[in-house]
């Protein structure tokens, strides 16, 4: 234990050339066969050996490490012990930032396992969401819909409702990879209604989320319904408002507006959205257009 304290000063400092010997001398002097603590003590030498490999850009030592790693744990806790899981999804990140996929997948594998075997179903949702990433790395994105939907749907289950939608936009995208535009727009309209990737905090999956929808929005495929084209606008126009990027939000809720004039039977939507854009011009300074919308609600 002092040799990781050690260790993990000389890390602390940069020196991570330092650290090396000492992690390799703490990780011979545990007996796995003497006892559990023994073999958890070599474990995390291990580990810690391993992450400061990865902190040099050393990935093959990094990498080997870990799986002498996982090797000893498995040894003294069993295959279906949960702490494994950990282990596993830690090898299956690191094999995917080092680009072998198929690794990846085994260990990710392994871990999903465990998870269905100890009715552990957060940790299993979590493993999903990783291998749905791994196998659209590969290019195999019904593989990759698989494992999201999969992840999607046991995160309502649980009531993970703060992570559902982040898991919807990325079955959004994989829709779109695909070129499956209906399920696309369907998935990114899931993540829309409980907007929480704005609520949470998480900025850059939002506005990731506003470009995707946008451009489907903008090219739509034959047969979507003009008024679905159109409330997509009005509820991406939100998620832009809420952001504060107000212009972008004004020009969508333009497009809706074009498009609701020429649908019979909408003129309570169409006042609405321009009573909106009124506001929004007003905010910005605008006051000519704000009244000029002001004035064309009251005609409505």
């Amino acid at each position: 234990m002092c040799l990781h304290v050690t260790a993990a000063i000389y890390c602390s400092l940069g020196q991570y050339n330092e650290a090396i010997p000492v992690l390799e001398e703490s990780i011979e002097i545990p007996v796995v066969n003497e006892s559990q603590d023994h073999a958890l003590a070599k474990f995390s030498g291990l580990m810690q050996l391993g992450d400061t490999y990865s902190m040099l850009g050393q990935l093959e030592n990094s990498l080997k490490c870990y799986t002498l790693g996982l090797e000893v744990q498995r040894e003294v806790l069993g295959d279906s012990d949960p702490r494994i899981d950990e282990t596993c999804r830690y090898l299956s990140e690191a094999y995917v930032q080092a680009l072998e996929f198929k690794e990846a997948e085994s260990f990710c594998k392994m871990a999903i396992d465990i998870h269905l075997q100890n009715d552990l179903q957060a940790e299993e949702a979590a493993d999903r969401r990783l291998m749905g990433l791994i196998f659209e790395s590969k290019g195999d994105y019904e593989g990759a819909l698989e494992h999201l939907v999969l992840a999607s749907m046991t995160m309502v289950a649980i009531g993970q409702e703060s992570e559902v939608s982040l898991v919807d936009l990325s079955i959004g995208d994989t829709y779109l990879s695909l070129s499956n535009y209906d399920e696309s727009i369907f998935a990114y309209q899931k993540a829309l209604k409980s907007d929480l990737c704005n609520k949470t905090g998480k900025i850059k999956e939002s506005k990731s989320y506003c470009e995707n929808a946008r451009h489907i929005y903008e090219n739509p495929v034959s047969g979507i319904p003009l008024e679905e084209i159109a409330c997509g606008f009005t509820n991406i126009s939100a998620i832009y408002e809420s952001m504060d990027e107000i212009n972008k939000a004004l020009e969508l809720l333009d497009k809706a507006l074009k498009i609701y004039n020429d649908v019979p039977g909408q003129q309570s939507t169409i006042a609405g959205i321009e009573a909106q854009m009124g506001v929004m011009y007003y905010v910005l300074g605008k006051y000519s257009e704000s009244y000029d919308s002001e004035y064309q609600t009251q005609d409505n």
